[in-house]
């Protein structure tokens, strides 16, 4: 039975849409708002008829059959993606957990890879022989623990959540003085304690070399946490966030960088 207050719903606020569109491709995401994932699902839960989106972040692209309202299964996905080559040709089901799970892995890899996130809409590929066959967007959410009501993660939470395990443990300094921390209790000491003996002139040169810096500023220290790894600083107008990692994986701090700063 057709639930007509959503449909309204849903057609209005498609009618109220103000699009962007970059390369050919309709902006779904900017620095992760909405979050790339829910941004992908509203795509999928507004697509009734059969069709193919691609959705492109960059040059990594991850091609999918949609249909009533159904993400069927994905058809193409760039050789950078870990893990493609499991997911392609398959059609979703609810028994194949592993394929849930490693869908899920891709599209997170996906939004991790540029700053916009785009999807275009195409001629449908075939992809199994049922029309009703996948799951739909709510039922991906669910598996997925996602929330499609929730608000974007702050700039930095998600500069956080995009670095993944190269971040062993990080510090926030509010404007205001407050703190909040995450990670391992260890590598959270030590940034305190960076952050009482170092930060006040740390902060100082910066409002001198940027005094009316808007945009966020990446620093990037060697050899100062020890055991804990490298520092690294993000300066804002609205505070300060610190963070111990990986120096082998700086690659993956600029990676995400290149989200929040591009």
């Amino acid at each position: 039975m057709t639930d007509n207050k959503a449909l309204l719903a849903k057609l209005a606020r498609l009618a109220a849409r103000d699009e962007v569109f970059v390369d050919g491709g309709r902006v779904i995401s900017r620095r992760g708002a909405p979050v790339p994932v829910v941004a992908i699902l509203m795509e999928i839960d507004d697509t009734v008829l059969r069709r193919t989106l691609t959705f492109r972040a960059g040059e990594t692209h991850v091609s999918a059959v949609v249909g009533g309202r159904r993400l069927q299964g994905l058809t193409s996905v760039s050789d950078d993606i870990e893990g493609a080559s499991a997911v392609t040709g398959k059609v979703l089901d609810t028994e194949d957990g592993d394929l849930l799970d490693a869908v899920a892995r891709v599209f997170a890899q996906l939004g991790r890879r540029d700053p916009v996130l785009t999807v275009r809409s195409g001629a449908p590929m075939a992809l199994g022989e049922r029309a009703d066959a996948g799951l739909s967007a709510e039922a991906l959410a669910t598996y997925w623990d996602v929330d499609l009501s929730a608000e974007p993660p702050s700039p930095m939470e998600n500069f956080l959540t995009n670095c993944g395990d190269a971040v062993g443990g990080s510090l926030q300094v509010a404007g205001d003085g407050t703190t909040t921390s995450t990670g391992d209790q260890a590598a959270v000491e030590a940034l305190v304690r960076i952050c009482e003996s170092q930060l006040p002139n740390y902060l100082q040169a910066q409002t001198k070399l940027y005094p009316a810096q808007k945009n966020p500023v990446l620093t990037c220290l060697d050899d100062v946490l020890g055991e804990h790894g490298s520092c690294g600083v993000v300066f804002t107008d609205k505070g300060t966030l610190l963070f111990a990692y990986d120096p082998d994986r700086r690659c993956d701090i600029l990676s995400a960088w290149n989200i929040l700063a591009g």
